[in-house]
């Protein structure tokens, strides 16, 4: 059977409703989700993000929409990949410390995409969104550090992905907490080196991750079963220490874990801010052209 706290995470996901989130944190929702599509419009004209996105409304029709592209539409896996890709190329994504990751971004286009063609209560939006962003960051506080290399977009994102989307499709809590372990399964084996050396392929690992979390709703309704303590399960293998499976259940319905994320004012890693904000400090108290070597 599964682990007490992951049955408790995933009754939580299946069953929380908008007059149990205080309205403060329905505002911050509010927040959370119009700064997370402001990072993915602006991102959608990033060269390869905008090809990968023609290449797919061009040639694959559907009903999800793929937000920056002509409007265009596409299936909803793949309009999430494109959608998660654009909202972190620019590193504008909202993040949360005590995760160490970006929450909103693992979460929100998967939601949309499967929205789009299903519900239309904004009531329900909310309620899956904050479903999908509160196990997100309880999965990762379970984890705890990542192994050195391992980048945190793409490792346990998709298991918030998948709850929001069982939410949003009023799934009983057993097969979403299937979904949650079957998304876990999906952990990419993401390389820091890829940020540090270049390579946009970092920009795709949220994408892959809302696709991922798509996928492993649809497995979980089609029948597919989840393994026993799936969460932790598939996952230890990025943790650095001891997985904590407490953290799964850890203050459910007390602590709002969106209510600590922060937000972005420089497009950049958040380590890099405090330079940065003393570098702006600078400017306005020395001439640059009075320098002559740092």
């Amino acid at each position: 059977m599964p682990t007490e706290p992951e049955r408790e995470l995933a009754t939580f996901a299946a069953e929380v409703e908008t007059d149990m989130i205080p309205d403060r944190v329905c505002d911050r929702v509010g927040l959370t989700v119009a700064d997370t599509l402001g990072a993915i419009v602006a991102g959608s004209t990033d060269d390869a993000v905008d090809a990968l996105a023609r290449r797919w409304t061009d040639s694959i029709s559907g009903g999800a929409t793929v937000i920056g592209a002509d409007g265009g539409e596409t299936v909803p896996p793949l309009a999430a990949l494109c959608n998660g890709a654009a909202g972190t190329v620019l590193e504008l994504d909202e993040g949360h410390r005590f995760a160490a990751g970006h929450p909103a971004i693992h979460v929100l286009p998967a939601l949309l995409a499967d929205a789009e063609i299903g519900y239309s209560d904004s009531d329900a939006f909310v309620r899956s969104f904050v479903a999908g962003y509160e196990v997100a960051v309880r999965t990762a506080r379970t984890l705890g550090t990542l192994r050195s290399g391992y980048h945190p977009h793409g490792v346990w994102g998709a298991v918030g992905g998948a709850a929001a989307v069982a939410r949003s499709r009023e799934l009983d809590p057993e097969t979403t907490r299937s979904a949650m372990a079957i998304a876990a399964n999906y952990a990419q084996h993401t390389r820091f080196e890829a940020a540090t050396e270049g390579a946009t392929v970092r920009n795709a690992y949220a994408g892959m991750s809302n696709l991922a979390a798509l996928v492993a709703v649809d497995q979980a309704e089609a029948g597919f079963g989840g393994l026993r303590n799936g969460v932790a399960r598939h996952l230890e293998h990025a943790a650095a220490g001891d997985i904590d499976e407490s953290a799964l259940a850890a203050g459910l319905g007390d602590r709002w874990e969106i209510e600590h994320g922060y937000f972005k004012i420089h497009a950049a890693c958040r380590y890099t801010h405090p330079a940065l904000d003393a570098v702006a400090a600078l400017e306005a108290e020395v001439d640059p052209s009075a320098v002559d070597g740092v």
